[in-house]
């Protein structure tokens, strides 16, 4: 869970000693990353390791990503009807 969502809830960290946390790691990657206060033992902001890679390519079958319904909640998917990250 993330701790801060705001301006007011990170401002109450300025000065603390803050650092980027890997979690599952491997020897070139990470199943998650985050960024936590070390004096207040809070973990500030946290990212799982999305399915595509930067260029936009699912890594499980190297076919391309999209944004669905952007407006509604775009929630991102391969265009792969046979891939796992589908929604066909």
């Amino acid at each position: 869970m993330q701790a801060v969502d705001n301006f007011y809830d990170l401002i109450k960290h300025l000065n603390h000693k803050i650092r980027v946390v890997g979690y599952g790691v491997t020897e070139d990657t990470a199943d998650g990353v985050a960024i936590e206060c070390e004096d207040c033992k809070e973990v500030l902001f946290n990212f799982d390791k999305p399915f595509y890679n930067e260029d936009g390519v699912c890594e499980s079958c190297g076919g391309d990503v999209y944004i669905a319904h952007p407006v509604s909640n775009g929630n991102m998917y391969c265009d792969n009807a046979m891939c796992e990250h589908s929604n066909f």
